[in-house]
């Protein structure tokens, strides 16, 4: 029996996750949003909106297409506030200017403010290595970075873009609310993570890019940035809901403004921790990087690649670890919050008889689609979940809103060319168009399907993932199993030059199938910093990559 599913695009409207399509409606929403500029009873008593820079962003890069009246009222929010007074943060990098009375004054300390801010710029330039913020050119009375501290309504906070310095970066300066009243997170705790998440956009447009391409990426990297900087303030957990209700939407086009998938850079940060505690903040920062002459799907796959990986598995991972939150979430696996996030809901949920279910299935691209199948065959009730990622790069950057048909095909006995599930009982086919770069995962009864209490297991990077010589002495390389337990490996420079080649002991010890190699070449000499590949080669199973050596 096959079943034709059309997924419907359900445009959900809330003052969180509304993302406005067109000038029109992005003025509306801004101007709308911010009453809090004259009047401080006028904040709508809805969720609060995180942040307005992609909105504000969107509307000063078309300013020349916004009527006479629009063009006054966006002017006058694009101006920094006439503050009465300011403070020096204690690094004497930033200046915080505020109000000592009247609506705009803040109702939190300036100074608990004014260190948060200097500690925001240890971590995120220290710590993380990003370039800070450039200077406004003594734009507010010096070249100090400036923040100004007003009553925004029902508005966290946004980032303001100001003199252009290249054709994609500019100056910027950071407005954030006074008071957070009512808002998810309140006071100097609420300021913490306003501040990380705006710092971060600063430092995005002023030196990666400034126009309006991707903005969810801008958002999910600010986002994920409150939890990184101040990890026992979860105010981006009230953000997630709409990723969780509709997981089967293009990355990105997903319903919240990219605040609702500020998971993803912490699963990233997570997930690659057990290679080095930096290694997924690196993934994330090359990302970047790559963003400067790249849109942010393509850098982002990109910069998995590099690390061995690529953004298809990941993905596909990813729908698994977010299948556990909420009342799934397993104790110490997985999201360290998951118990605190929603539970995934599924596309559909099918009824299956053996032998064989199918349903056909217009799919988004760079997407995770639950598939629950609930068998009462044998006399119980198991349940099969099916996690069917839609891999599409590029059509998910050139047309995340249309759709591939496919056909998944679940069996109770094996068939040609078809993926076992578990032994004897579940297989499954994805058949159609492009259906090579669609992956699948299985939970079976709340389980990873095939998961065995010891069992080792392949991997698909190296890591410590970049390879220092300072403070590392070996990386893992991948490798498959064989009867001989041993493989070749082959180290190349990205001219294809060979450096290093040797047959050596596969390695099961730390319960992942790996080679080891001391990252020295086959004269046993120190390599120069850059990028490699490694090839192993394993009775013909052959696995390949690249990877970074940072000689230091």
């Amino acid at each position: 029996m096959k079943i034709k599913l059309k997924i419907t695009l359900l445009f959900l409207l809330t003052a969180a996750a509304a993302y406005p399509q067109n000038l029109d409606s992005i003025y509306n929403f801004t101007v709308k949003t911010l009453k809090g500029f004259s009047s401080q009873t006028d904040a709508p008593k809805t969720l609060p909106v995180k942040c307005l820079f992609s909105e504000m962003l969107t509307l000063k890069n078309n300013f020349d297409k916004l009527d006479k009246k629009q063009k006054e009222d966006i002017a006058k929010l694009l101006e920094r506030p006439p503050n009465q007074t300011s403070i020096v943060s204690p690094s004497g990098r930033f200046r915080i200017h505020y109000d000592t009375t009247g609506y705009s004054a803040p109702s939190y300390s300036v100074e608990e403010a004014a260190a948060a801010i200097d500690y925001v710029y240890d971590y995120e330039t220290g710590y993380l290595g990003y370039p800070p913020a450039p200077s406004d050119q003594g734009a507010g009375g010096d070249d100090k970075y400036d923040i100004y501290i007003s009553n925004l309504g029902n508005v966290y906070g946004m980032t303001i873009t100001e003199t252009a310095l290249t054709p994609n970066t500019s100056t910027s300066f950071i407005q954030m609310d006074n008071d957070f009243l009512n808002f998810n997170t309140e006071g100097i705790d609420a300021a913490k993570v306003t501040l990380a998440h705006e710092y971060h956009h600063a430092i995005q447009v002023g030196n990666y890019q400034s126009y309006t391409n991707d903005q969810f990426y801008f958002e999910i990297t600010s986002t994920a940035m409150e939890d990184f900087v101040y990890d026992d303030i979860n105010d981006y957990i009230a953000y997630m809901k709409n990723y969780f209700r509709y997981p089967e939407l293009s990355f990105s086009k997903t319903r919240g403004a990219g605040y609702d998938l500020a998971i993803w850079n912490i699963y990233l940060k997570q997930k690659f921790s057990s290679v080095s505690d930096t290694a997924g903040f690196y993934i994330i920062k090359r990302s970047w990087e790559m963003m400067r002459s790249r849109r942010a799907l393509s850098a982002i796959a990109g910069a998995l690649a590099e690390a061995g990986s690529s953004f298809q598995k990941e993905l596909n991972e990813f729908g698994t670890w977010t299948y556990f939150t909420g009342f799934r979430a397993k104790q110490g696996e997985y999201f360290v919050d998951a118990v605190k996030y929603p539970a995934i809901s599924p596309l559909v949920k099918y009824n299956y008889s053996p032998p064989e279910k199918s349903a056909a299935l217009s799919v988004h691209p760079m997407a995770n689609n639950f598939l629950v199948f609930i068998d009462e065959s044998n006399g119980l009730s198991d349940t099969l979940v099916s996690i069917i990622t839609d891999g599409d790069v590029s059509m998910g950057i050139n047309d995340p809103d249309g759709e591939t048909e496919v056909t998944y095909s679940l069996y109770s006995s094996a068939q040609s060319g078809y993926r076992e599930i578990i032994k004897d009982r579940y297989y499954s086919l994805i058949s159609g168009a492009n259906a090579d770069l669609f992956l699948e995962n299985n939970i079976f009864n709340n389980e990873p399907a095939g998961s065995a209490s010891g069992k080792v297991s392949e991997i698909d990077y190296v890591y410590p993932q970049p390879f220092k010589y300072s403070g590392m002495s070996v990386l893992s390389v991948p490798v498959a199993p064989n009867t001989l337990n041993e493989a070749t490996l082959n180290i190349y420079t990205l001219n294809m030059q060979l450096v290093y080649s040797e047959r050596k002991q596969i390695n099961s010890a730390s319960g992942k199938i790996i080679l080891l190699w001391n990252g020295l070449d086959s004269h046993g000499e120190k390599l120069p910093s850059g990028v490699y590949f490694y090839v192993t080669d394993s009775q013909g199973t052959v696995k390949k990559g690249k990877f970074i050596i940072v000689n230091d």
